[in-house]
């Protein structure tokens, strides 16, 4: 399964589209406990996909919410990829202030400013971020990175 793809995808829709229906669901059948699981469950897939990027040495350089795509199984992917490169080298791009994450594991300064660009667009989201758990997030980047570790280390 690839996680970076350079066009939309049929049946894909941008991240933002996914979280902003979810969050506007208030009033319906669906609970807020409900709204809240939905969105951790998409946003640990992120940051899994995420780490595995970075796992195997690539930073993405622009992973905002328009960037990402969901499916209807909720499949993660990255599009608009002209940012990519080595995760040890920062993009040549006027970095967003966000929350750095002190607890992920740092892969590079091109990865930190992933993470940045990132979390600068949940916290613009005041609910989502009362919806996350961030040590979660962490494991599952952390998972994602070694997992992409190994499959780079397999190749070799």
């Amino acid at each position: 399964r690839a996680t970076i793809v350079t066009k939309y995808r049929k049946a894909w829709q941008p991240l933002q589209n996914e979280v902003v229906r979810i969050l506007g669901s208030v009033g319906s059948p669906t609970s807020t406990q409900q709204r809240r699981h939905q969105l951790r469950g998409i946003f640990e897939k992120v940051f899994y996909e995420l780490g595995k990027m970075h796992g195997a040495g690539v930073r993405h350089g622009h992973p905002h919410f328009a960037n990402i795509l969901v499916d209807e199984k909720g499949n993660i992917a990255f599009t608009d990829p002209k940012l990519l490169g080595d995760i040890k080298e920062k993009p040549n791009l006027p970095q967003k202030l966000g929350r750095k994450l002190e607890h992920f594991p740092s892969q590079g300064v091109g990865a930190d400013f992933d993470l940045q660009w990132l979390t600068a667009n949940m916290h613009a989201g005041k609910k989502l971020v009362i919806s996350l758990n961030w040590e979660v997030l962490g494991a599952a980047y952390k998972k994602g990175v070694a997992l992409g570790k190994k499959r780079i280390a397999h190749l070799r």
